[in-house]
């Protein structure tokens, strides 16, 4: 405290007033930190939801990259010594086929050739994969989980003249046009929160046949770099039973 010229005692101090609005403005200062904080975490949270869902879409759609185009024009037999087609869409599963490079580093006797299946359940995309090509009454499939939340995957046939089918193989005289042999896959899936995700990927000619097809002993080189533990090995993914 001071003393005036009157000789009366002037306060130096801060006033109730001045002390209730300094608290209130550090009051908003704080509240308005905490919500900035806040939001950021927020952020951050989100777009690293958003970065791993982008990685899980994009494994999935390599997985499906690598087994077409390394398709494999052989054909099989069921569990009850029926033929099946080399391929097909959209009959038993969304599309089955047979692809190379089936790794096999512990020189185990088998084909390098593996059998396999895409199918959709619910929200859930399946790899299924068959340990042998030609099977028998006890020959029972592996299924790999390979993409969850998926909404809807679409899957078409093109052919050389530029034909979009739904179904594959063709029926009647036109599986016998040379104009229709199987020239891409297309593939479409709606994943969220990505939208709609469409690709179209040509599968290798099958004018000639190779003479290793099927064969326990194939060495087939493998380009992708596949291996028993990694992407097209005999771990899978997520086994269910």
């Amino acid at each position: 405290m001071s003393t005036c010229a009157s000789g009366r005692i002037r306060p130096t101090g801060f006033t109730l007033i001045e002390m209730l609005v300094a608290l209130g403005v550090f009051a908003v200062i704080g509240l308005l930190s905490a919500q900035i904080v806040t939001q950021l975490v927020d952020v951050n949270e989100r777009t690293r939801a958003r970065a791993d869902r982008l990685v899980e879409v994009q494994r999935a759609v390599e997985f499906i990259r690598r087994d077409i185009q390394q398709l494999a024009h052989r054909h099989v037999r069921d569990e009850l010594g029926d033929p099946v087609p080399t391929l097909d869409v959209n009959q038993a599963a969304l599309m089955r086929f047979t692809r190379r490079g089936w790794s096999n580093p512990l020189e185990r006797q088998r084909s390098e050739l593996q059998r396999v299946a895409y199918v959709l359940e619910g929200e859930l995309l399946y790899r299924v994969f068959w340990p042998v090509l030609d099977r028998g009454a006890d020959t029972e499939p592996v299924s790999q989980l390979l993409l969850a939340g998926v909404e809807t995957m679409e899957v078409s046939a093109i052919d050389v003249g530029g034909r979009r089918h739904t179904y594959w193989p063709l029926a009647g005289e036109s599986a016998d046009d040379p104009e229709r042999e199987l020239a891409a896959f297309e593939v479409r899936l709606a994943v969220p929160p990505y939208g709609e995700i469409d690709r179209l990927w040509a599968v290798p000619f099958s004018g000639v046949p190779r003479e290793d097809d099927g064969e326990p002993g194939d060495e087939d080189e493998d380009e992708d770099g596949d291996t028993e533990d990694g992407p097209f090995g005999e771990t899978p993914i997520d086994a269910v039973s």
